[in-house]
């Protein structure tokens, strides 16, 4: 029974420890990635509550330990590196966007950028007298795209 209590209190002691230690609220570590073995030993734990009450202890650590992770997680206490970016690198408890959305809009926009697809499908397929001729419709292209995206900036 000791490890089924002892490493979820490891964990969230040594994770405390690591977020006063550091500086930022990112980390090489992925810290959320430990709900997975906790997750493991509260299944264990439950299954053996049924037969010892004293399990109930463990249960409620791995638990305890779940929700902790999921807290420091939602709230970008402690995230990892490619997660801090992803969310728009967040300051702790600041609301961010898990799927921040970059693309533009408009439909001019969109049409420039279909005109640009097809200008690189008819290079790749041969199409072009010469790499200047594709080089000069390309700049044409994205002049036109250019004050969208200086807007969007």
């Amino acid at each position: 029974m000791i490890y089924l209590v002892a490493f979820p209190i490891l964990c969230v002691v040594g994770t405390l420890y690591y977020i006063g230690e550091n500086s930022t609220n990112h980390s090489a570590l992925d810290f959320v990635l430990l709900i997975v073995p906790l997750s493991i030993l509260a299944v264990i734990a439950l299954f053996k509550v049924r037969k010892e009450p004293k399990f109930l202890i463990a249960l409620m650590a791995n638990l305890s330990a779940i929700g902790f992770y999921l807290y420091i997680d939602h709230y970008n206490i402690m995230l990892g590196y490619d997660e801090w970016l992803y969310r728009g690198m967040p300051e702790p408890y600041e609301k961010s966007d898990p799927k921040p959305d970059y693309s533009i809009k408009d439909p001019e926009y969109k049409k420039l950028e279909k005109q640009m697809w097809k200008l690189y499908r008819k290079n790749i397929d041969g199409k072009f007298k010469s790499e200047e001729d594709f080089r000069r419709e390309l700049k044409a292209i994205e002049e036109k795209m250019k004050p969208y995206e200086d807007e969007h900036r």
